[in-house]
């Protein structure tokens, strides 16, 4: 589960306060509490990717600060321990699942993902969350060249920008099953190999 945090969908976010209309992922949220749900109930491993930016801004690269003003936010975008950094409501890890800080849009990029993945016995990823042009997209990118299966739940991820969510799904398609049917559990049956949602 990437990205679902305050700063990202919530509409007093730093997201929503650059004039991105957070809705769409308001009106994705359900169906990815649903995969949780259903995740957590099935005893498959649920890890949590969350950005953060670490105090005084040092964990934000000239270029990755660049890239945030391009994108109308402002420094301290998910500062660590800020509420802007906190899972927004209904996406609170529980005991036992897995939260991994990341610093950059992918969720492999610079965190300990991978090793925790791999510690699980885990070799298909379940992708939900935002957004899809950024960390959905770059997560899928890094772990299918990781050699991990992915399979992007289609209902299940976000953008605020409907062009960008559409033409970010096809660039998934190159490197990732698109499970396009709501999460059910159907979609997990039909799975015969160790996965986790992250």
């Amino acid at each position: 589960m990437t990205g679902m945090q305050n700063d990202y969908c919530s509409p007093s976010g730093a997201l929503s306060s650059t004039g991105a209309a957070v809705d769409s992922i308001a009106a994705m949220a359900p169906a990815a509490e649903e995969l949780l749900e259903l995740c957590r109930s099935s005893a498959v491993p649920v890890f949590h990717s969350r950005l953060e930016s670490l105090a005084a801004g040092v964990s934000d690269s000239p270029a990755w600060t660049a890239g945030c003003r391009r994108n109308g936010l402002s420094d301290g975008f998910a500062r660590s321990g800020s509420w802007g950094s906190q899972p927004v409501q209904g996406f609170a890890d529980r005991m036992g699942e897995f939260v991994v800080p990341r610093f950059r849009s992918g969720a492999m990029s610079d965190s300990s993902m991978t090793v925790l993945l791999r510690s699980e016995g885990v070799d298909t990823l379940l992708l939900a969350g935002v957004e899809t042009q950024q960390s959905v997209l770059a997560t899928v990118v890094q772990a299918a060249n990781l050699d991990f299966r992915v399979i992007v739940m289609a209902t299940c991820v976000a953008s605020t920008r409907a062009d960008l969510h559409d033409s970010a799904l096809d660039l998934c398609e190159g490197f990732a099953t698109i499970e396009r049917r709501r999460p059910s559990p159907a979609v997990l049956e039909s799975l015969n190999t160790p996965i986790g949602v992250g």
